[in-house]
């Protein structure tokens, strides 16, 4: 992949990520409980994370190492959780980058279920 062409397919991937610029993340702390407080906007970003099999440029970034970073610390209360899921489920290792020296890897969220590669939350949303 030429450089040019894997630049923007990391755009792509971080805009689906982030849910645009200026939208706030809901609050998550890997719990139901915090998942039922973040259910109004959490119905839109579940949606988003499971149709959005990755696709052409977004695909082939994928295969190389790609980071997503976010102003938020804690990747379990961010998009990121919801991002890790849809990607596990499709089979894409995902890892958390914790420190210089850890980077566990992503396991699906206790709550979630997973149908044909979609990720659901069953009795939240």
């Amino acid at each position: 992949m030429q450089t040019a062409e894997f630049a923007r397919a990391l755009e792509e991937l971080i805009d689906w990520a982030r849910g645009g610029p200026e939208r706030a993340a809901p609050q998550l702390d890997n719990d139901v409980m915090s998942v039922q407080r973040a259910t109004p906007q959490l119905h839109e970003d579940v949606a988003r994370a499971e149709g959005a099999v990755p696709t052409g440029n977004v695909a082939r970034a994928l295969q190389a190492r790609v980071a997503i970073m976010c102003a938020e610390a804690l990747w379990w209360r961010c998009h990121r959780q919801l991002v890790a899921d849809a990607l596990v489920a499709r089979g894409i290792e995902v890892r958390h980058i914790a420190s210089a020296s850890s980077a566990p890897s992503h396991t699906l969220t206790d709550f979630a279920r997973v149908d044909a590669g979609r990720v659901s939350y069953p009795g939240l949303l």
